[in-house]
């Protein structure tokens, strides 16, 4: 269109757009869009660019596939949108062949349709339109309409690099983030991100925060992160508002700030990203920034669940499965396990393995422990056990060990413990001492209560190891912290007999009262004779005899007796010969006598100090 003489060419247009020029149509319709000669009017726009169209100028279909996306002089239409957009590509206009593939592709005024995507973006490619080849790498990158194929989606990005479209420069950067269709280099694609985040393409914003926060190619560096992530925030990025939010909630690289938290969670929420929607239910369900609100907690876990999100999914597991709801509990665990989530494929396993809420099947619970076996070291302890102990697959002591080891190297505590176990038993492995302490040290190490015991019983008895009392009493001590019941007792011996620290029948009656409550019959009947002679604790005749009781019913010898001669003598209990002469004769059928169970209480009580 000529610029000097607007006022001219209007005549000109019109002239010639009365004789049917489809070309001056159009360029009335420019002239009334832009006010070029005449009063701007926005619908005569419309009405000149409509008749062009109808003469099939694809520019004029193209301009107005633009008013109805975007609202100009119309109602925003999508469906005439796309219609337009339609018409005009179809007559080989490049920049409407572009749009409608990308209508196609997110489904904009049409339903998605992946196959049709490519087919319009190939044709606008073919035309050299550098969003179009973007695009159409995009699809090859993901696998929209064809098969994955990440060589060709690189070398259609690089392919129009050289436009500086901050779409490209950030996806020819998630290819180098990826280490998809060429080498991973991270120090590449934060330069890429960098580029397309300078030009305001907020997803580049995001994904170079990501590579600060983690110190991927570049130095690490939260603050900086923070800062990109804030600079997502204001195009409304959903995964920036929930990093932020999470970041504020735990104080990560700022102070934490529960207020702010929950702004940016509520944004990304009400944006319908799931994540957000389920950690506002974690905090309204703790109280954290909000006030408890357990019937609102379960909106938002049922709403993020509905979008499938899998942490959200696991977490109404676990609260089915803790109100006995075990039926809705085992439908959660598997719709998240089918999305991948790790624990619950855990979790389905120990369902399976106990027959909580589902039947028992050994087999199905190996198959859930082998899916997440490299991602859960607790799954790879659990297949070890049952190939130590052949539950739902063949017993294989080798494939256990090598389970085990596997798992222990990497810090699993109790797959520590059973290599120790199994280095000490020679099972599938030969028997090597060393090893065995130096696995049962580890475990003692992070707080394993067995562990800790047999260390102090080879230190107390010196077996594998020099005898060391004191070491013995201190493995002990630990392991009886941390209620390990048969620890207690020995800790109790330990006090009675002076064995690895001072005499003390006070805190020896206290190791034997908390092991005997945990039902160890030994420390029953020890913490009977304590209550019986006073020693160490007040005397108290029918605390004994309950005490003597317990563990005479368990079958020990020592408190038949003992109970026996409480009823004959009616010391803490009512006489009654007939019930004296039945625990007698229990006592001898083990084959003691009363002469051998008066020898092991001497030993017990051979001292009256208390």
């Amino acid at each position: 269109m000529i610029k000097e003489d607007y006022k001219t060419s209007i005549k000109s247009y019109k002239k010639e757009a009365r004789q049917g020029s489809a070309l001056a149509q159009f360029n009335l319709g420019i002239c009334y869009s832009s006010g070029l000669g005449v009063k701007q009017d926005q619908q005569k726009a419309i009405y000149y660019w409509e008749i062009a169209a109808n003469n099939e100028l694809p520019q004029a279909a193209y301009n107005l596939g633009q008013c109805f996306e975007h609202g100009v002089g119309v109602d925003k239409d999508y469906a005439k949108m796309f219609e337009w957009y339609k018409k005009s590509a179809d007559n080989r206009y490049i920049e409407a062949q572009f749009k409608l593939g990308l209508c196609y592709q997110t489904g904009k005024g049409t339903d998605i349709d992946y196959t049709n995507a490519i087919k319009y973006y190939k044709l606008a490619a073919d035309g050299k339109h550098p969003m179009a080849i973007t695009n159409l790498g995009v699809c090859f990158y993901y696998g929209f309409g064809v098969n994955i194929n990440y060589n060709r989606a690189v070398s259609l990005y690089e392919k129009v690099i050289s436009h500086n479209l901050r779409e490209t420069q950030y996806y020819l950067g998630v290819c180098y983030d990826e280490g998809n269709g060429v080498t991973q280099n991270f120090d590449t694609a934060s330069k890429l991100y960098e580029k397309a985040s300078l030009l305001g393409y907020t997803p580049a914003s995001f994904a170079l925060g990501r590579l600060y926060e983690n110190g991927y190619g570049v130095q690490k560096d939260i603050q900086k992160a923070i800062q990109y992530y804030k600079n997502s925030v204001k195009h409304e990025n959903v995964e920036a508002l929930y990093k932020l939010g999470t970041f504020y909630l735990e104080g990560i690289g700022v102070i934490q700030d529960l207020e702010l938290s929950i702004r940016y969670l509520t944004r990304a929420a009400e944006l319908n990203f799931a994540p957000s929607i389920y950690k506002l239910g974690y905090c309204y369900d703790k109280g954290i920034g909000v006030t408890l609100d357990i019937d609102l907690a379960m909106k938002y876990y049922h709403k993020a669940a509905d979008l499938n999100d899998q942490s959200a999914l696991y977490h109404l597991g676990e609260i089915y499965m803790e109100a006995s709801d075990t039926d809705k509990a085992i439908l959660y665990f598997k719709r998240s396990a089918s999305l991948g989530h790790v624990k619950s494929w855990y979790k389905l396993g120990l369902c399976y393995q106990s027959g909580l809420g589902i039947k028992l099947d050994p087999k199905e619970a190996f198959e859930c422990f082998l899916h997440v076996r490299n991602d859960y070291l607790d799954a790879k302890y659990q297949i070890a056990k049952c190939y130590y102990n052949g539950l739902g697959v063949t017993q294989n002591h080798e494939l256990a060990f090598k389970y085990f080891q596997q798992a222990a190297k990497k810090n699993h505590v109790k797959s520590q413990y059973y290599t120790a176990k199994m280095y000490e038993n020679g099972q599938a492995t030969p028997c090597d001492y060393g090893l065995a302490i130096k696995w049962y040290i580890l475990a003692s190490n992070n707080q394993h209560a067995e562990s800790q015991f047999k260390l102090g019983m080879f230190c107390k008895n010196g077996e594998i190891i020099e005898a060391d009392y004191e070491k013995a009493f201190k493995y002990f001590l630990a392991a009886s912290i941390q209620g390990h019941a048969e620890a207690q007792y020995h800790l109790g011996l330990c006090y009675e007999e002076g064995i690895g620290n001072i005499k003390s029948y006070t805190e020896a009656a206290k190791c034997y009262l908390q092991a005997a409550r945990q039902g160890h019959v030994l420390a029953q009947c020890d913490i009977g004779l304590c209550y019986d002679y006073g020693k160490g604790i007040p005397q108290d005749y029918e605390k004994a005899v309950y005490w003597y009781e317990k563990a005479a019913t368990n079958g020990n010898v020592a408190a038949q007796y003992n109970l026996a001669w409480a009823y004959k003598n009616g010391r803490g209990v009512e006489q009654n010969t007939e019930l004296a002469d039945k625990w007698f004769r229990l006592a001898e059928g083990y084959g003691y006598s009363s002469k051998d169970c008066v020898s092991i209480n001497t030993h017990k009580l051979n001292s009256s100090t208390k």
